[in-house]
């Protein structure tokens, strides 16, 4: 390297918070080698991420009153109407069904009822309607209704969910920064990662139009990362204690109860868990036993607590009332999933593209592809549909890290940086320890991408069910990319450069993607401050 060109990198990296790279401080130890201890966030650096967190639940609150702060627009109460059930002993509805639809033969043909009010998107069965999405926010939504009598809106409940999302991103990425990265990258590129997971795809969007469907999704999250937090021990040093595992399985098991397709994910995770604790174990058999327990009883209760909801709505412990729902879906539809999907999906969900405005927001999301252009006829269900989409690689391309992350994994040599600052206990592996932690939560994101990538029906909602892990991988793979290039300052600072132009645009068009949402929200219900931003960004 020309020394002008090294002393020029070495000089901004300075300013950036970097330390000299080993081999390249021209003022210390040429080698570069003396470990520096690694340090946790503190006080003052954890007031930092707090402050941040903080902005951007404002951002949220913004998103989900539509700009009135306090005031929220009226939206739907399913789950605050499911709890009301719960309280009164009973599984369905209090809503009573149009007797008409008991004279049909067969109400669940859009056609058929034509005319005909219902509950929207409910499941109708035998004279009732039930709710076909997980029961577990409503009945969490029984306790402060018990005490304060409180109606607490679908929009309530994102909120609440998306805002638990945010903090749980938060913990694992802060618990993982600690480990492995506190005494080698400056403090301000964890505020960045925390910025792309609040601010990223797919927050903003569930927020921005929050109905029953983004309570559901959003719920599921929620407790799926906070059981991934709870768990985080076992995959960083393959240690966790016993409460923490309960709680694990307890939170793994709500968002079963949530959204049923994080059953996938839950189950693969919990795999990796009982596996890194049979190969990390000390004690006796017995012992492993109790550990597992700790893990699994909560999952085996939430199973047979749903097998027992469904069995007393429908007569059968695995039916959810999907099929019963009344929509503009046929329940006679077939192939809800189908493998084919994924080829359309997957075109959705990574390149879905949205089309520019001339006027603020400046970009909307377009209708999905149907049918992949370059793929034959055959591979196009013809029950497969798409809503407004925007995908991962257009809209939120700081996801590119995650890919770099995942050659790391496999293919990646051990940083020198990773195995010499760690703490005592993991000096030697903790690079060992990160590729494999991170290898099963890429596992975990590919499986709760599954039942999404293979069901009939695409929409930016359900990226909910997976973004947010692939948002912490994102996060880590552009550490561990800076992290790597320390002897390298030049093509670091190319690097950092790509890094804050790629998570500022990730941050910023799904900030205005979700303005124009799928529905015009803002537009539809506060169209005075639409308006004024519209002219305010026109001069």
């Amino acid at each position: 390297m020309q020394p002008g060109l090294q002393q020029t990198a070495l000089s901004a990296g300075r300013i950036l918070g970097f330390k000299n790279p080993p081999g390249l401080d021209p003022d210390g130890d040429a080698s570069g080698a003396t470990p520096r201890p690694v340090s946790g966030l503190g006080k003052s650096r954890g007031r930092w991420v707090l402050a941040l967190v903080l902005a951007i639940e404002l951002v949220y609150l913004w998103f989900v009153s539509v700009g009135f702060w306090l005031e929220w627009p009226a939206g739907t109460d399913y789950y605050d109407e499911l709890a009301e059930s719960f309280q009164r002993g009973q599984t369905y509805f209090q809503v009573e069904p149009d007797p008409r639809l008991l004279q049909l033969e067969d109400p669940y043909s859009f056609p058929s009822r034509e005319g005909i009010p219902v509950l929207w998107d409910a499941s109708y069965y035998r004279g009732k309607y039930y709710a076909y999405w997980g029961p577990a926010p409503a009945a969490l939504l029984v306790i402060p209704k018990s005490v304060l009598a409180l109606t607490i809106t679908d929009p309530h409940v994102v909120f609440l969910a998306t805002s638990a999302v945010l903090i749980f991103s938060t913990l694992i990425l802060a618990s993982i920064w600690s480990r492995y990265f506190a005494g080698n990258l400056p403090f301000w590129l964890l505020l960045t990662g925390v910025l792309f997971a609040g601010l990223g795809l797919p927050s903003l969007w569930v927020l921005s139009y929050p109905t029953i469907h983004e309570a559901a999704v959003s719920s599921g999250m929620a407790f799926f990362l906070g059981g991934l937090f709870a768990a985080l021990p076992v995959l960083v040093s393959g240690r966790i204690s016993r409460v923490r595992r309960g709680i694990a399985g307890t939170l793994w098991a709500l968002a079963v109860a949530s959204r049923a397709v994080l059953l996938v994910p839950t189950v693969v995770v919990s795999a990796a868990v009982l596996l890194m604790l049979v190969k990390e174990r000390k004690e006796g058999r017995r012992d492993f036993a109790l550990d597992g327990l700790c893990l699994l009883l909560p999952l085996v209760l939430a199973a047979m607590a749903l097998g027992w909801y469904n069995n007393n709505r429908f007569g059968d412990p695995l039916e959810t009332g999907f099929r019963y729902q009344l929509s503009w879906r046929d329940a006679t539809l077939d192939r809800v999933f189908d493998p084919r999907y994924i080829f359309p999906n997957l075109y959705n969900y990574v390149f879905g593209r949205a089309r520019t405005l001339a006027v603020f927001p400046f970009i909307k999301p377009t209708d999905g592809a149907e049918a992949v252009p370059f793929l034959p006829g055959n591979l196009h269900p013809s029950a497969y549909t798409s809503e407004n989409m925007s995908g991962l690689i257009p809209s939120a391309p700081g996801h590119l890290f995650a890919a770099f992350l995942a050659w790391w994994v496999v293919c990646g040599q051990t940083r020198p940086a990773l195995a010499t600052k760690a703490p005592a206990l993991e000096r030697g592996r903790p690079a060992h320890r990160l590729r494999l932690s991170m290898g099963v939560l890429f596992v975990v994101a590919l499986s709760a991408f599954m039942p999404v990538g293979i069901y009939y029906w695409a929409a930016n909602r359900f990226q909910m069910d997976f973004l947010p892990m692939v948002a912490l991988l994102s996060v880590v793979g552009s550490w561990v990319a800076i992290d790597g290039l320390r002897a390298r300052p030049i093509a670091r600072l190319a690097v950092l450069t790509a890094l804050v132009a790629l998570f500022l645009v990730s941050a910023v068009v799904p900030f205005l993607l979700a303005v124009s949402g799928d529905q015009l929200r803002f537009e539809r219900l506060n169209p005075a401050l639409f308006d004024w931003i519209t002219r305010a960004l026109a001069l």
